[in-house]
């Protein structure tokens, strides 16, 4: 019996859901029965790691014939650890973030150490093409968006493409301090482009999405940075702009991205424009 339940979410592509996080691991077949698949993600600890190497050696009678890191998040690379030995591929980003204290800290709320995690053995600047007998798989950086290093994972005889946390169907994608707000939409302008019209994408959390759920989430974030602008501009502050803004999401959720947008505004120089008075010219009688 596997740790997980898995399901076909499309010919050649399994996807389970691994907990606390609610986070999408998927497991892309071989071409041929029994032969080697690609793991892509691998929960939040060196135990669910494991788990998840015994579930592919039971639904394809051996180890992986590699993993996949789509960003440098707990509930998607802290489980490496637990398949030493196997070939594994991530951004060239994680390198640095094995120092970050912001990674230490992850570590420490799940009860882990920093020797429990380990960085992928083979790191990307952009793209690795793979064989699983016969079925091609490919890894691609299409740039940054919700981490420096997000990388998509596509299946192109599936018409699948796993894209990790670039794209959310539990909610709407996170923002946080590694984030590149700005850059973000750029990047899904990226991942649509390699998309079909009938394209099957796995977010990191969350049910598959299409095409046209992709547009939507990319037209989203751009509408963030770009309210955020304005509001810059005509001097509110970040404190009031929940309030001021005209947001794609609720007040509430939108918070976070907010933050992110005026950082990365203030640091790009963006400032307040002066406001001209306004004088009213008396008609004569």
């Amino acid at each position: 019996m596997t740790f997980l339940e898995w399901r076909e979410a499309a010919p050649g592509v399994l996807v389970a859901v691994a907990e606390p996080d609610s986070v999408n691991i998927a497991l892309v077949l071989g071409g041929t029965p029994q032969a080697p698949g690609l793991l892509v993600d691998t929960g939040s600890s060196p135990e669910q790691g494991a788990r998840l190497r015994a579930d592919v050696v039971e639904l394809t009678g051996t180890d992986p014939a590699g993993v996949v890191i789509t960003h440098g998040h707990r509930d998607h690379w802290f489980g490496l650890a637990g398949l030493a030995g196997v070939p594994s591929f991530g951004h060239a980003s994680l390198a640095n973030r094995l120092e970050d204290p912001a990674t230490a800290a992850d570590l420490a709320g799940l009860g882990l150490s920093p020797a429990d995690l380990v960085a992928p053995t083979t790191l990307l600047h952009l793209a690795r093409g793979i064989d699983l007998s016969g079925r091609r798989v490919e890894i691609v950086h299409l740039g940054p968006g919700h981490t420096e290093g997000d990388l998509v994972v596509v299946v192109p005889d599936s018409k699948v493409v796993i894209a990790g946390d670039l794209v959310e169907s539990a909610g709407v994608p996170q923002a946080g301090p590694d984030s590149a707000l700005g850059q973000w939409p750029a990047t899904l302008d990226g991942l649509v482009g390699v998309l079909g019209e009938d394209a099957v994408v796995i977010p990191g959390h969350g049910g598959p999405m299409s095409r046209t759920d992709v547009i939507t989430q990319r037209a989203e974030l751009a509408a963030v940075t770009g309210e955020a602008r304005a509001l810059i501009e005509r001097g509110i502050a970040e404190a009031d702009a929940g309030a001021a803004g005209n947001w794609p999401w609720p007040t509430e959720t939108v918070a976070p991205h907010i933050a992110r947008a005026y950082a990365e505004l203030a640091s790009a120089g963006v400032r307040a424009r002066p406001q001209l008075p306004i004088v009213l010219e008396r008609g004569g009688s």
